[in-house]
């Protein structure tokens, strides 16, 4: 045999057993299965914070309003069946409806331009009315129930030549502590007066009112308040009768526990 070149040694390849590819398997499964939540979690947080955006935009536009008019636009124009806070605050946001559309929300529940059924082609903004599918709610009734006295929300059924408080646009002064009074929220999108929150709605144990702030967000609900600013909330702490919560949502500034009986 020649030493200087040796025969070549064969050896026997073996591939995975069929144990050992259903561990990987089995390993592979259980990592997604740690990751997938997590990356779930974290898109919904960017939606809650672009939400968050959209509220912070619509207080600043609120806060335009009030220097031009010196009163907040109101909830709901009974002459015309229309909700009218969301086009009277569009001047503010340089006519971008996509701000009302809380990206947490189904697209059916988004505010739009109008489209010729026709043609196709698009018009100004859709008519709100009180069975428009929409994302966020006007703070119209305060925290005491409706059509109740003293009037603590910012104008609900705005009336010309109407004489109860509800009736009426409410003057800038009219609120004691813009930083804390509640303007707009995260409403529960089901066209049913999706643009109003009111949080002495009553509701049957372990369920939610129709028009409380909604809980898409982790539970809760981003709020915008009169001053501009916005932040998270709770629901069920924000609709809770704790003084300190349901001061936040009347114009004077006081829980008014009296008028909210539950």
């Amino acid at each position: 045999m020649n030493q200087d070149n040796p025969l070549p040694i064969h050896r026997r390849i073996t591939g995975f057993t069929l144990i050992e590819l259903l561990v990987v398997i089995a390993i592979i499964a259980i990592l997604a299965g740690m990751l997938l939540p997590a990356l779930s979690r974290a898109k919904e947080k960017g939606k809650q914070t672009k939400c968050l955006s959209n509220m912070r935009n619509v207080g600043l536009s609120m806060a335009m309003y009030l220097v031009d008019f010196n009163k907040y636009p109101g909830h709901y124009l009974v002459p015309a069946g229309e909700i009218v806070y969301p086009p009277r605050l569009l001047p503010g946001l340089a006519g971008s409806l996509q701000v009302w559309n809380c990206p947490s929300e189904k697209p059916r529940f988004y505010y739009t331009n109008r489209v010729d059924r026709n043609t196709g082609a698009e018009g100004g903004p859709m008519k709100l009315t009180p069975s428009t599918g929409f994302c966020y709610g006007y703070n119209d009734w305060g925290g005491i129930n409706e059509f109740t006295k003293p009037y603590q929300g910012l104008g609900a059924d705005i009336t010309p030549n109407g004489r109860e408080p509800w009736q009426k646009e409410v003057r800038e002064s009219q609120v004691r502590a813009p930083s804390d009074m509640i303007t707009v929220a995260d409403s529960r999108s089901d066209a049913q007066w999706d643009t109003a929150i009111d949080p002495a709605d009553r509701a049957a144990p372990g369920q939610e009112a129709a028009e409380w702030p909604s809980r898409r967000h982790s539970g809760g609900a981003n709020f915008s308040f009169a001053d501009g600013h916005s932040e998270y909330g709770d629901q069920a702490k924000m609709v809770s009768r704790e003084p300190e919560i349901r001061r936040r949502w009347n114009s004077d500034n006081q829980p008014h526990l009296d008028l909210s009986p539950q």
